[in-house]
């Protein structure tokens, strides 16, 4: 018995050896003149409850909503520190060149002063600071079949470490998939419930092991 529980104990200390470890992230929307590439999308079962507003009904096939980058929501200088078990970040919200072009002439149309106009169109909301507990660490393997790089397959199929982090409190919950690899993508999750209706908002980025 004495043997097991010291067995359990050196498992226990290996396995949180292994997941101390710190991450850079950054989940950031394009801000070009053309809309854009959006890193993020909002998926919900009844998209035609979740998402419709006055004005606009979404087809209940629809289950994702995804349009140009008006206002660019970007995740960055995030750090995640698994041995404190904390990630903090910052979040950021602006309208893009895309949209600030629009909006400006819609105020000139309106009668607006020039100076009025372009104040109304570059708009941005005050950055806010962000910090949860990680509640859960879990390491998984994955197999990477071709390498873009060199343009061609992995022979044999090369196979990687991955981390699923969960994190959250009384706010909500997310969580955030890591593949242990240099060029991979990493996948940020906010998940939301209100009444009979659940959806997940993904964001799209990179994250790079620092230590």
């Amino acid at each position: 018995m004495k043997n097991f529980f010291l067995k359990f104990i050196f498992v226990f200390c290996i396995s949180n050896h292994v997941l101390a470890d710190v991450y850079q992230c950054d989940f950031s929307s394009d801000k070009f003149r053309d809309g854009g590439q959006k890193n993020s999308v909002t998926c919900a079962k009844n998209p035609h409850q979740v998402f419709s507003r006055k004005g606009q009904t979404y087809e209940k096939w629809k289950h994702c909503q995804n349009e140009k980058v008006f206002t660019a929501e970007s995740t960055t200088n995030m750090i995640i520190d698994t041995d404190a078990n904390v990630i903090y970040w910052t979040e950021e919200e602006e309208t893009t060149e895309y949209s600030r072009n629009s909006m400006y002439r819609y105020y000139i149309k309106k009668g607006e002063t020039e100076s009025e106009a372009k104040r109304k169109s570059e708009w941005s909301a005050p950055k806010r600071e962000m910090t949860y507990l990680i509640l859960n660490k879990t390491e998984g393997k994955d197999k990477l079949y071709y390498n873009e790089k060199l343009k061609k397959a992995y022979d044999p199929p090369k196979s990687i470490n991955t981390l699923i982090l969960t994190y959250g409190d009384e706010r909500g919950t997310g969580s955030i998939y890591i593949p242990r690899v240099d060029h991979g993508q990493s996948i940020m999750a906010d998940y939301v419930t209100a009444d009979n209706d659940s959806w997940v908002k993904l964001k799209f980025g990179h994250c790079e092991y620092v230590g």
